[in-house]
């Protein structure tokens, strides 16, 4: 999951041309996670994570989420600490355990914040899917969650859906816009966007992630970062586009 974070980062804090910090755990025998431009608060996170503390991982999220919103904390918490959790794993081969309580713990707050959301603008939800044989799916609980504090309401139909499914949901729904994430541009190919632009109502289309092309067909948009998404797709629950 790591991954995941990885290109949704790349867009929303520049390089700040300082050396990254290195946290460590107070008992952890030396074990570090690079952090890359995080805010102070990522340190907590990632010593919380080494330490395999769930229930603290879990509270310093919904602290920051409360506080800060769901943009904030993942631009400057989640994703700095997925990537540094994922450099660890590439260069020593360690840390699976603390990355699985890691991405638990963000689903798990990012799912409570999505659900706050009691009475949305309209009645129609946006439809969020990872594209056909898709399994990275944790930005699209970010875009949900944010997408709630606006007022927005969502349905999380996650990973490897179907074309056909995917089609089915907005169809069935109403849905004014569809975000779909792919994080290889193998299973990026394997969502017909076409099929999407030529449903009735047409939705809006958000392409997530790495795995597209440059060569979209007109009308889709490739978002760059999680402001740039939940703005298009708030924009779309609103009929704004």
């Amino acid at each position: 999951m790591a991954a995941d974070a990885t290109q949704a980062k790349a867009n929303t804090a520049p390089d700040r041309g300082v050396d990254a910090p290195t946290v460590r755990s107070r008992g952890g025998g030396g074990q570090v996670v690079p952090i890359h431009g995080g805010a102070t608060q990522a340190r907590g996170l990632s010593r919380a994570a080494l330490a395999l503390d769930a229930p603290a991982v879990r509270r310093i999220l919904m602290d920051s989420l409360h506080t800060r919103g769901t943009i904030w904390t993942w631009d400057n918490m989640i994703a700095p600490v997925l990537i540094g959790v994922g450099e660890r794993f590439q260069s020593t081969g360690q840390g699976i355990e603390l990355e699985h309580v890691l991405t638990e713990g963000v689903v798990g707050a990012l799912r409570d914040v999505a659900e706050t959301l009691i009475e949305p603008f309209g009645s129609r939800p946006i439809i969020l899917a990872a594209a056909p044989d898709e399994l990275h799916t944790l930005p699209l609980y970010a875009v949900s969650a944010a997408l709630a504090e606006h007022g927005v309401a969502t349905r999380m139909l996650g990973a490897r859906v179907p074309m056909d499914a995917m089609l089915a949901s907005i169809t069935r729904s109403g849905a004014p816009a569809v975000m779909v994430w792919a994080h290889d541009r193998i299973t990026g190919d394997y969502l017909d966007m076409n099929a999407l632009r030529a449903l009735r109502p047409v939705p809006a289309v958000v392409l997530g992630g790495p795995g597209w092309t440059t060569d979209v067909p007109a009308g889709v948009i490739h978002s760059g970062d999680l402001t740039e998404a939940v703005t298009r797709l708030s924009h779309a629950a609103r009929g704004l586009v």
